[in-house]
């Protein structure tokens, strides 16, 4: 047993040398639990808690949370952003509801909850790595939501 361990950790490094820097670490992570909305539709704002600091490197991000809108059709943008830079084949955008969504005048009839989910391949030189988000219209809420940067290399 702990020959085929040790043999698995040598050809684990070894496969992933000069991919993973250590592909049973440098892993970070930050979540919350509690809400935050956002009613912004002019640019995008970091969100509340969303923001890692990590040293120079590659890393793959990911990025979850569960969230809902106060208004039917309404849009909810996230996007990872390094150094206040957007990475822009990361934009997502979610519509809680669908037209119309089962309300009056635009408005929900009820709150509808979903989940956003973001990952892309970051090269940080300098700075923070956060995630950013806008809404259309109204106000957009979050709660559970969890940002993790994997070392690559």
């Amino acid at each position: 047993m702990i020959r085929m361990i040790a043999l698995f950790l040598f050809l684990s490094n070894s496969l992933y040398a000069g991919i993973i820097s250590n592909p049973f670490g440098a892993f970070t992570e930050v979540s919350a639990t509690g809400a935050t909305t956002q009613t912004s539709g002019a640019g995008t704002t970091v969100m509340n808690t969303m923001t890692i600091t990590p040293a120079p490197g590659d890393y793959l991000v990911l990025f979850s949370t569960w969230c809902s809108h106060s208004t039917a059709s309404a849009t909810i943008t996230f996007s990872i952003f390094n150094n206040a830079v957007q990475k822009t084949d990361s934009v997502r955008t979610i519509i809680p509801f669908p037209p119309g969504g089962g309300g009056i005048g635009g408005t929900a009839a009820a709150t509808i909850n979903l989940v956003a989910t973001i990952e892309g391949v970051v090269t940080v030189t300098t700075g923070a790595v956060d995630i950013r988000w806008a809404t259309s219209s109204n106000t957009a809420t979050c709660t559970q939501r969890t940002l993790d940067l994997v070392r690559l290399k």
